[in-house]
């Protein structure tokens, strides 16, 4: 499989959120045959997958990022959104994303009990810049000194407020479902689906989807596990706006996978894949990141690739009211809700 500048800008198109070949095309300047011939392999051999970002913000939940001892499964709570295993010198803990309703937020965080808890913003979602990649011996890598001395610090879009009220029909719900399970799935196949005219799913596509959308969520591993293991960290800037800038930069890399950011804080949970051969780079980019506002560095342990899970968001659970409150037996995950990183 081919790895090259023309893999990443297409990965990053659709980080951005274009889905359509023809316009990635055009932006690129890559023929489609190349761009789809591309996608089936990284598919295939790569373990691509491209899922929808949403903004849980817009839909009135509440994203809270919990360690824990116990499998968070038994809890029982269907707003869960991610899980993975975390192993240290210290144990294995449980790194979970869960994405709660406000109006029941409270009842939810009584039955996880005596955990570190803390309320984040929507996940920060890889948006990979071929131009801070290079190719050595043989091996892609990310030029970690170039990226921290040229790259533009952004601003990142963070919806500070959760939306208390949201109106979704089925039609709405039914897209958000297919989307998180794959962005690229053809708005026309959706509308097959849901048995409706493609233009009337078009304008429940712009009037009440697209202002949901973030992006895609991009997963690829340029990678093997055992050469280059998930590693999770914390880092802590001077200020919010530091802390933004910061991590504007940091998903601009090829080893970025999310982050989330603690709300009133300015420090954030990262999860990185870094090879060896980059370690040293990556030490000496931190170093030079401290002019950026990094003031500390926590590594906190190695993610469990196995354990890693996404899940699509129980869409089943909102109502005419908004979301419900809902308790679900341990073994309704595995099913229908499960999707692995």
């Amino acid at each position: 499989m081919k790895i090259d500048s023309v893999t990443i800008k297409i990965l990053r198109e659709i980080a951005l959120g274009e889905t359509k070949i023809k316009r990635i095309s055009e932006k690129i300047k890559v023929p489609r045959t190349t761009i789809i011939a591309r996608l089936q392999r990284m598919f295939e051999k790569g373990g691509l997958t491209v899922r929808a970002a949403i903004s849980y913000y817009e839909l009135g939940l509440q994203p809270v990022v919990v360690f824990s001892d116990m499998d968070p499964y038994s809890w029982g709570i269907p707003y869960i959104a991610y899980t993975a295993k975390i192993v240290s010198y210290n144990g294995v803990k449980y790194l979970t994303l869960l994405t709660l309703p406000l109006k029941h937020l409270n009842k939810y965080l009584e039955r996880i009990g005596e955990n570190c808890i803390f309320k984040t913003y929507d996940p920060v979602t890889w948006i990979p810049d071929d131009t801070y990649a290079k190719i050595e011996g043989g091996k892609i890598k990310t030029d970690w000194l170039k990226m921290c001395k040229s790259a533009r610090a952004d601003q990142l879009c963070l919806p500070h407020t959760p939306r208390v009220k949201v109106k979704l029909d089925q039609i709405d719900l039914y897209t958000l479902e297919k989307l998180q399970q794959n962005s690229l799935e053809k708005l026309k196949r959706i509308a097959d689906g849901l048995g409706i005219h493609p233009n009337l799913l078009l304008y429940h596509y712009h009037k009440h989807i697209q202002p949901l959308l973030l992006g895609s969520r991009v997963d690829f591993n340029f990678w093997d596990w055992k050469e280059a293991p998930l590693e999770l960290y914390l880092f802590k800037a001077s200020n919010f706006k530091d802390l933004q800038k910061i991590l504007s930069i940091f998903r601009k890399s090829l080893n970025f996978k999310t982050a989330f950011i603690e709300v009133d804080r300015h420090q954030a949970i990262t999860i990185l894949q870094i090879p060896s051969w980059e370690k040293l780079d990556f030490m000496n980019a931190l170093l030079m990141m401290r002019k950026r506002g990094l003031r500390k560095v926590m590594f906190l342990g190695l993610v469990d690739p196995s354990s890693s899970k996404y899940h699509v968001l129980p869409l089943k659970y909102f109502g005419k009211r908004g979301w419900l409150y809902a308790k679900i037996p341990k073994y309704r995950f595995k099913g229908r809700f499960n999707y692995e990183s």
